[in-house]
């Protein structure tokens, strides 16, 4: 006797799960990285960006990317967390564009964790991170978990100093001079 019906030891896949293939790996062929901050959400606030409905594809390009630089973030915080969401996030070391992350917030990436008295809705998990007693008293969540903003630049790019955008840059960066003593204002 046989049976057409074949049973599969492989488990359907989450949200959770899809997020976290939707990922990168922070080595970017063509690229280096430039710099790691926490997120600033004021200065984050500040980039008009809205999302649009449709499929979150980490091979596309961000919409904070340029010519020269791509941004990512990352999830960070605690090594050792106790939340799975916030295990499974931290052990698969990805990056992530932010435009995935906010499509994630769209879908149920951590059912248990949304905001009282719906803990099985989806939230920001771009605000919220992992979430956990997101409530009146716990508007940020419970979560000590943060997104870190990586900055990586073009590879083997020469920049033109006296370009009108280097300028502008050296203005918004200056440099600090020898053992961190200020230079002189010009």
């Amino acid at each position: 006797m046989s049976s057409d019906v074949c049973c599969s030891s492989e488990k359907k896949k989450t949200d959770l799960d899809l997020f976290i293939e939707m990922g990168e790996s922070p080595e970017i062929d063509g690229y280096e990285l430039e710099s790691i901050n926490v997120v600033d959400y004021d200065e984050e606030d500040k980039v008009e960006f809205s999302t649009s409905t449709g499929t979150a594809n980490s091979n596309q390009k961000s919409k904070f990317d340029t010519e020269f630089r791509l941004v990512r973030y990352r999830y960070a915080g605690n090594p050792n967390p106790e939340r799975e969401f916030c295990q499974r996030m931290m052990s698969a070391g990805k990056i992530y564009r932010r435009e995935d992350i906010d499509l994630m917030g769209e879908k149920n990436v951590n059912p248990g964790f949304g905001m009282h008295p719906f803990p099985n809705k989806p939230y920001s998990i771009w605000k919220h991170k992992g979430g956990g007693l997101l409530s009146a008293t716990f508007t940020g969540g419970t979560c000590k978990h943060y997104w870190e903003k990586l900055t990586y630049k073009k590879k083997d790019i020469k920049i033109d100093v006296k370009s009108p955008i280097s300028i502008d840059e050296a203005v918004k960066n200056r440099a600090n001079g020898i053992a961190g003593i200020a230079p002189h204002e010009i």
